[in-house]
């Protein structure tokens, strides 16, 4: 891939599948407890959206000279 922003959209796409084990995990060792926090999954919701949003851009690319 010689383009810069597609070896990003990549690596991040990987970064993103690879952490995915880690967040259910976090939500697992939170489960039954009262106190703590849902936002390290919630963060990594908002990423795959911006990811996904990130895809369809490269993938749709959008031609803003009005024609």
């Amino acid at each position: 891939m010689a383009d810069s922003s597609q070896r990003t959209i990549v690596s991040a796409l990987y970064v993103f599948l690879l952490e995915f084990e880690d967040r259910v995990r976090e939500l697992t060792l939170r489960e039954g407890s009262t106190g703590g926090s849902n936002q390290p999954f919630t963060v990594h919701l908002f990423t795959g959206g911006l990811l996904f949003e990130s895809l369809l851009k490269l993938c749709y690319p959008q031609n803003d000279r009005g024609g």
